[in-house]
């Protein structure tokens, strides 16, 4: 009988590139040419989604449960939050009352984490937590 399991297009064990340590970053790039606009760099990869508004603003969070806030047309961070566990979904927005507000899902948790702990082992150690967390945009 054939045994059957998950294909990964590789070897599922993660590594290092060679004489280098593995990083997370975050682009932005020209939709027309592709070249790079600016380009930010984590010492761990960025598992949650983006959000970007129409008033040039770029929102995310981090594996350690930081909230963040870029300005979209220079990388450069804007404002960050502490919520208490890391971010594997990613930030939407609302209006209600007429005002902009930005959610964050924060909570870590799952299969997915396994394959993170194999180069950043410390991420095993991060809160679990569980918790939407919303901010009102001025």
């Amino acid at each position: 009988m054939p045994l059957s399991g998950l294909y990964y297009g590789g070897s599922p064990a993660a590594e290092n590139p060679p004489g280098a340590k593995a990083y997370g970053h975050l682009d932005a790039r020209d939709p027309i040419t592709g070249a790079t606009k600016w380009e930010l760099k984590f010492d761990q990869p960025m598992y949650s989604s983006l959000l970007t508004t129409g008033g040039g603003l770029l929102f995310a969070g981090d594996l350690k449960g930081n909230a963040l806030a870029y300005d979209a047309s220079t990388g450069k961070q804007l404002w960050s939050f502490y919520t208490g566990s890391g971010f594997r979904g990613g930030p939407v927005t609302h209006s209600a009352g007429g005002h902009q507000y930005v959610l964050f899902p924060s909570g870590l948790g799952g299969l997915g984490l396994g394959f993170v702990t194999q180069l950043w082992p410390e991420v095993a150690n991060y809160p679990a937590g569980g918790a939407l967390v919303a901010f009102r945009l001025k």
